[in-house]
């Protein structure tokens, strides 16, 4: 239904004995009614009724739908297209597995506007549910097959979309797995679709840890870590070939936690993950017109904290020298912990901060690398 002008219509379609086969809704911007399959042969009538005090017109185009495409493919093999010719035709595509296999389904070449995208088991029952794709295609992450037999790809363009799309079905290693001891790289590479990583560690109740994931070469995947009972512990982390890092922590409980490398959609490559048992934070002193105090932090994740007297209505400047530490903020809390002065942040340039105390009291300079940043700086206060 086109170039509709009434507001609102039911179409309905009866069959040669006047009983309805389908009925469908239009409006201003058309109206589709998917693939039926004419119950006898003879006369069939198209009925507009207009809703309420509606009136209008609207053009009417009927499809003589031919059989679904069908075509065939093997996990692991080569990839197969379909095309959809007429509005309402549907594809599928089949494929043979068995009882556990791993598989995984990517969606290119795509000239569909869009279409939903499913998997059905040998019984016809839904093993993935349908997913809208369209022209950027799409991407089904691993499913692990129930049972032995014959699935089937189904693809359903909506309204009038008809296109076509090429069809890859992975057959999905196990997972890679391993175990990261601290202080020790640990790499993964993930060869196939859908294929994850996951490491485990064991950690003791109040241990700090973090986790530094590079170098990598997966163009975008999540980073989690789950604690000994399988709940979250470390939610999704997005990172690529730059890596990432995941600041101190410290466990919860002891036991046994898992790190997952997730690559999305059809990414595949490797990471190396290192794990740290970070230390306490470093921790100095210093006095207003006193001697200049240096401190350092060797295992990343670890911040430093380095303290001072002072009274209410004092001017003071913090000069930060000798930085080896890439990038860091530097803070000043007050005395009851809150911020005086907010994240500033240092490189090896150095840098000089100044600010007014408001109270009588003991003040806490911080200092945070940032990422897995290490080393050390000089800290004169006057």
């Amino acid at each position: 239904m086109s170039a509709v002008s009434i507001s609102a219509a039911q179409v309905s379609v009866l069959s040669p004995g006047g009983a309805t086969v389908a009925t469908t809704y239009a409006g201003t911007s058309g109206g589709f009614m998917d693939t039926k399959t004419l119950p006898v042969s003879g006369a069939y009538t198209i009925v507009v009724d207009p809703l309420g005090s509606a009136t209008g017109s609207m053009t009417l185009t009927l499809y003589d739908v031919p059989a679904d495409a069908n075509g065939s493919i093997t996990p692991g093999g080569a990839s197969s297209s379909l095309t959809t010719s007429t509005p309402g035709q549907n594809g599928r595509v089949a494929f043979t597995g068995t009882a556990g296999q791993r598989i995984s389904l990517q969606l290119s070449g795509v000239t569909f506007s869009l279409a939903l995208v499913s998997i059905l088991k040998p019984d016809g029952t839904a093993l993935v549910g349908s997913t809208f794709f369209g022209t950027g295609g799409g991407f089904m992450d691993v499913r692990s097959l129930p049972s032995a037999g014959t699935y089937a790809v189904v693809v359903d363009p909506p309204n009038t979309a008809t296109g076509s799309a090429t069809f890859t079905l992975y057959d999905v290693p196990a997972d890679i797995s391993g175990t990261l001891a601290f202080g020790s790289p640990s790499s993964a590479s993930m060869t196939t679709p859908g294929q994850n990583a996951k490491f485990t560690f064991d950690g003791a109740a109040g241990q700090r840890m973090s986790l530094k994931v590079g170098p990598s070469t997966l163009s975008q995947a999540y980073l989690s870590i789950t604690k000994p009972d399988g709940s979250s512990f470390v939610g999704n982390t997005l990172f690529a070939t730059t890596g990432t890092f995941v600041d101190t922590r410290a466990l919860p409980v002891a036991g046994t936690y898992t790190v997952t490398v997730d690559p999305q959609g059809t990414a595949t490559g490797s990471a190396t993950l290192t794990l740290y048992d970070v230390p306490a934070d470093a921790s100095g002193s210093i006095a207003i017109a006193g001697a200049p105090q240096s401190i350092s932090v060797s295992t990343p994740g670890q911040n430093a904290r380095v303290t001072f007297d002072g009274t209410a209505g004092r001017a003071i400047t913090l000069k930060l020298s000798n930085v080896t530490i890439s990038t860091a903020y530097v803070s000043i809390l007050k005395p009851d912990g809150t911020t005086l002065v907010s994240n500033q942040l240092v490189s090896t340039g150095g840098r000089t901060l100044t600010c007014t105390l408001p109270a009588d009291g003991t003040y806490t300079i911080v200092i945070d690398p940032l990422g897995a940043a290490t080393g050390g700086m000089t800290l004169t206060l006057s």
